[in-house]
């Protein structure tokens, strides 16, 4: 019970609600221009899966020298290749941005199909929002998984495809306008990838 008390004690005096950050709307913006993706969190991944499409980017952030603006919507457009997508963070779709769970269901649908070579997703670590469920429910898991433990990766079974998880330790210091936003984000973030079973990408143990 001290402890208890003493941690109550050490709380700020005042938290400001969610709707009074000055930083909300960082976070909440339709536009993905608004929470860039730091090189330092990039750049391991494009060593490793040199990708080739960014689906979801603006002229002044696309990670790729390939990449679809939000006038061009990719969620109507083929991803072919290798891709990594920062979508837009919101819960509803506003004009030809869809919320983040349109965005996974369609990359998932792309690799699924073919069209796809590998996928990657950086997104808030929330289990309770629906584009966890989309893609959850969408490999059609089996059952059998597998913990990459030298690259932090926790590997799921599909029926056509697997997906590693790889949950950040720190909360990811986004951009805006190409400058830090000040402070990280106020959520957990976690990479998604997504591969073909069977491919080269996926872990031996997982391979058919």
């Amino acid at each position: 019970m001290r402890a208890a008390r003493a941690a109550l004690a050490r709380r700020p005096a005042k938290v400001l609600a969610w709707k009074d950050r000055p930083d909300r709307k960082v976070f909440t913006t339709s536009k993905s221009t608004n929470h860039w993706t730091p090189a330092e969190l990039f750049q391991p991944l494009n060593e490793e899966f040199h990708f080739t499409l960014d689906p979801a980017a603006a002229p002044e952030n696309a990670k790729c020298l390939v990449y679809y603006t939000a006038k061009q919507d990719g969620l109507t457009l083929p991803w072919p290749g290798r891709w990594f997508c920062n979508p837009p963070y919101q819960r509803k779709r506003k004009g030809k941005l869809g919320e983040t769970g349109d965005w996974v269901r369609y990359g998932l649908e792309q690799v699924t199909l073919g069209i796809s070579e590998i996928g990657c997703f950086l997104l808030p670590s929330s289990t309770s929002n629906n584009w966890f469920t989309s893609l959850r429910r969408g490999i059609g898991a089996t059952g059998r998984a597998f913990y990459d433990v030298k690259k932090d990766r926790l590997w799921i079974q599909g029926e056509k495809v697997n997906v590693a998880f790889t949950f950040l330790d720190e909360r990811v210091g986004f951009l805006t306008d190409g400058k830090p936003a000040g402070d990280p984000a106020f959520f957990s973030s976690l990479v998604a990838i997504i591969v073909p079973s069977g491919s080269r990408w996926s872990p031996r143990e997982l391979r058919r």
